[in-house]
């Protein structure tokens, strides 16, 4: 729930120290050596089960941001929650079959130095100082598979299972209500979790194409907790490098409060590089 807000000067450090570092290492890659990518069609903006070609990299804001290491495998993180929230995903190509595409995907979260940063007074801060933050990690494991419909339109479908360890001493009282980062952190009150969707992408006319994407959230640990989340988007592709979205996300869940529909604003882009 919303808590009483608190100062404390070490964790506004921190914070600005994960905000600059990541702006330098965002930044970083805006200055190395860049090579044009071809127009290709895999070049999607949601995340998939296919990879980017070796040695690139799809750069974003609010999304996480994809490297592909080799044919096969993918990582994923964000540039700048990385310093606060590490989130390191795999992503390893098992099938390429002629009519779909399956991978498996790992990831692994420490969100506790981020939610320490919280617990301050003022805008931003929404956690007590009372509440105790122990080192926690969430782990998820899971499939994509990916097919293309006319050459034009991919649909992609995703099975994730997630648990969380070392949250015994975490106070159900330390939750941040807020759509999409409660159904996040959810797995650190109910111990784990399940997350299916699919999404849909393809052209529509000249650079424009279209995203839509269906995500919902299971926790049945301690009373059936639901969420979901649904975006329709606008992708305008300006040019062979960069992607820019605008769209509109419904999310819906079981709140500690009760149960709430928020409509909410993306905007977004994808920046393609070879490093």
């Amino acid at each position: 729930m919303f808590s009483q807000l608190y100062f404390r000067s070490r964790p506004v450090w921190l914070y600005r120290f994960g905000l600059i570092a990541g702006l330098m290492l965002l930044s970083a890659s805006f200055f190395a050596q860049i090579k044009p990518v071809s127009d290709d069609p895999l070049y999607l903006f949601s995340n998939s089960a296919y990879t980017l070609p070796v040695r690139q990299g799809g750069f974003a804001l609010l999304h996480n941001s994809r490297y592909s290491v080799s044919k096969r495998v993918e990582l994923g993180f964000h540039p700048l929650l990385m310093f606060l929230s590490p989130d390191i995903e795999i992503k390893w190509k098992q099938i390429e079959a002629e009519k779909f595409t399956l991978a498996s995907f790992h990831s692994v979260n420490y969100p506790s130095p981020f939610m320490r940063t919280m617990q301050i007074k003022g805008t931003g801060g929404f956690i007590a100082r009372e509440f105790t933050i122990p080192d926690m990690f969430a782990f998820q494991n899971g499939v994509l598979v990916s097919t293309a419909v006319a050459g034009r339109h991919f649909l992609t479908g995703k099975v994730l299972f997630e648990f969380a360890v070392n949250t015994k001493n975490l106070s159900d009282h330390s939750t941040v209500d807020l759509p999409l980062v409660y159904p996040r952190s959810e797995v650190y009150y109910k111990g784990y979790g399940f997350i299916t969707g699919v999404s849909a992408e393809g052209k529509l006319l000249g650079r424009f194409s279209y995203m839509a994407t269906a995500d919902a959230y299971f926790f049945p640990a301690e009373g059936f907790g639901f969420f979901s989340e649904n975006t329709l988007g606008l992708v305008w592709r300006t040019g062979k490098k960069f992607m820019l979205l605008g769209a509109a996300e419904l999310t819906y869940g079981d709140y500690p409060f009760g149960r709430q529909w928020h409509l909410l604003p993306v905007l977004d882009f994808r920046w393609f590089l070879h490093i």
